[in-house]
């Protein structure tokens, strides 16, 4: 690198005693068999996610057998938020975010959207403007029943 980047507190968070360093990892060909690795904990063969992409009108997702990281932390009392490509699952309610774990879902759930102007037959949500951290609290607010912020003023992302 030309440059290094100041991070201090990502440097904590990555070189503290209580922290895991993953030295040794892999990602698939395919977005879909890499997401459900990370969410699972499984390889991809396991959960039956080896072999491509759920398509649109597919009736499959990642097999509700397999909890998500997501479920796990809610359970642990965590706000668990999705924001982007999902691409886990959709032909069902029960294979959606919000069904497995997350809080809140803002995003798309199939393969792509317009990188400038979001276009996609797919979308959660009708997109009026593209906003980000606070803009999308505040844009979003009404259907976040748990506090994102923490008492410093901090928001989470």
């Amino acid at each position: 690198l030309l440059f290094r980047l100041h991070t201090p507190n990502l440097r904590t968070l990555a070189f503290h005693n209580n922290s895991v360093q993953l030295t040794n990892s892999y990602v698939n060909q395919l977005c879909t068999p890499t997401r459900s690795a990370f969410m699972t904990g499984y390889y991809p063969f396991r959960v039956g996610t080896q072999n491509g992409v759920f398509l649109h009108m597919e009736p499959s997702g990642v097999p509700l057998l397999f909890p998500f990281l997501s479920e796990n932390l809610r359970s642990l009392g965590y706000s668990t938020y999705m924001v982007g490509k999902w691409h886990l699952g959709y032909c069902r309610r029960e294979f959606l975010p919000t069904s497995r774990g997350f809080d809140y879902f803002y995003g798309f759930y199939g393969p792509q959207a317009g990188y400038f102007n979001h276009s996609s037959d797919q979308w959660h949500r009708d997109l009026k403007r593209v906003v980000g951290g606070v803009d999308l609290f505040e844009e979003l607010g009404e259907g976040i029943s748990k506090p994102i912020f923490g008492q410093n003023g901090v928001y989470s992302t």
